[in-house]
């Protein structure tokens, strides 16, 4: 198994790949460190069989959007070419791999179809418009804040996977991705992925706040419902009736300082033969503990050893408790942060530090990846940030009994990490 880690700004973007194929791209970041580290890489690469936009929040969702408008963007042109216009321009953007399908908690952009159990709920399926301007919601989109531009994202997201636009099949069985009793494994590839996060009750707290955003935003709903009719329209003009069959043929520490959208967070137990990986979102470790139960897999003392552990919510110290570093372990930890809101913050360092030091065999070896580092950001705070965070890591190795190794990501794009 192999997991790709991009630069990503303040968010995630991690793309997995199994050893007997099968590949899941875990968010997208932020929309212009898509656009710089992960877009080239991506461009006619083989399918990706599974999207996970664990949660609305901008730093997850707005890359995973850029990813679906040029695949939009390259879906008009060729329908145009295909069709006799030669005229059309070719899109400035690169091409994306085909998408399989899309796991995306969102809901629909009508109150009243909200209502009712979350657990049969169907996912979004509400308003887009291609290159809309979200700069003047981006200003908002900070912690408490980010539902404004965020649940906006998300109704762009839904929109790009109906049929009349990229027709990608959302969730399993048109429901919610959540705990459910069944259990059920899902296959992509030799990739085997266990739902272990969110439980329907932060999914409903979810939808309320989701719901209280619609009453407010009447206007930018009603916006980009029109936008949503235009951008349908664009696959349509001049060749409508030749276009239409094409449409459906093959081709989205203290809980209670934690966000609605970071506790709905999908979170992933996924699985390549014997290898393991357990991908995080900005969930909390109450709930990533309770998931883990739920499945099955935690040993009979409560404890489990990764492979890898994708550290929650960029290394938050709300996010992470004594309990989950001691009793979920890992030979590698990834954290995606790069100093904005002080995350990976020291104390989780710490944390996972002391918990591995107290808890293991003497020999065993660990390694913090970060997708960042101090020469890699352009910002004097986030700079600075990183800079005391890779000399915190210096000052534990040399405590570690050369236990503890490290990597910080430079100027490069993305690093790979095998399994």
């Amino acid at each position: 198994m192999k997991l790709r880690v991009f630069h990503s700004d303040k968010g995630d973007c991690l793309l997995v790949s199994g050893s007997g194929g099968g590949r899941i791209l875990s968010d997208g970041g932020m929309k212009e460190s898509f656009v710089r580290h992960v877009a080239p890489h991506l461009e006619q690469e083989d399918p990706i069989d599974l999207v996970c936009i664990s949660h609305v929040d901008d730093d997850h969702i707005a890359g995973v959007l850029e990813l679906l408008d040029n695949a939009m963007a390259w879906k008009v042109f060729n329908h145009h070419r295909a069709n006799g216009d030669v005229d059309f321009n070719e899109p400035d953007v690169p091409k994306m791999p085909r998408i399989k399908r899309i796991w995306h908690n969102a809901f629909h952009d009508q109150i009243g179809q909200n209502a009712g159990g979350v657990a049969d709920l169907l996912a979004a399926m509400v308003p887009v418009l291609a290159n809309v301007d979200v700069e003047d919601l981006r200003a908002a989109a900070f912690e408490n804040q980010a539902i404004v531009s965020s649940n906006k994202q998300a109704i762009l997201v839904s929109q790009r996977l109906r049929p009349e636009q990229l027709d990608i099949p959302l969730n399993e069985g048109g429901k919610l991705i959540m705990v459910r009793d069944e259990k059920k494994k899902f296959p992509f590839g030799s990739l085997s992925v266990q739902i272990v996060a969110p439980f329907e009750h932060d999914v409903e707290i979810l939808r309320d706040k989701w719901n209280e955003w619609l009453r407010e935003n009447k206007e930018i709903v009603k916006k980009l419902r029109q936008k949503r009719k235009e951008d349908d329209k664009s696959l349509q003009d001049e060749v409508e009736t030749m276009i239409e069959p094409a449409l459906s043929a093959d081709e989205f520490g203290d809980r209670t300082k934690v966000t609605p959208p970071n506790l709905a967070s999908i979170m992933m137990y996924v699985e390549d033969g014997d290898k393991t990986l357990f991908l995080t979102g900005d969930g909390h470790a109450d709930d990533a503990l309770k998931g883990l139960k739920h499945i099955g897999v935690l040993e009979g003392d409560g404890t489990l050893h990764l492979d890898v552990l994708k550290v929650q919510h960029h290394g938050s110290e709300h996010n992470m408790t004594n309990d989950f570093a001691k009793r979920i372990t890992a030979d590698h930890y990834v954290f995606c942060g790069n100093g904005f809101s002080g995350n990976p913050e020291p104390i989780v360092l710490d944390t996972v530090f002391n918990a591995r030091m107290g808890g293991d065999g003497p020999n065993r070896k660990f390694k913090y990846w970060f997708n960042s580092s101090e020469a890699s950001e352009a910002t004097q705070d986030r700079s600075k940030h990183m800079g005391g965070i890779e000399r915190q890591v210096r000052d534990l190795q040399q405590n570690s009994s050369n236990r503890l190794e490290a990597f910080f990501l430079g100027k490069d794009d993305f690093f790979d990490l095998h399994a």
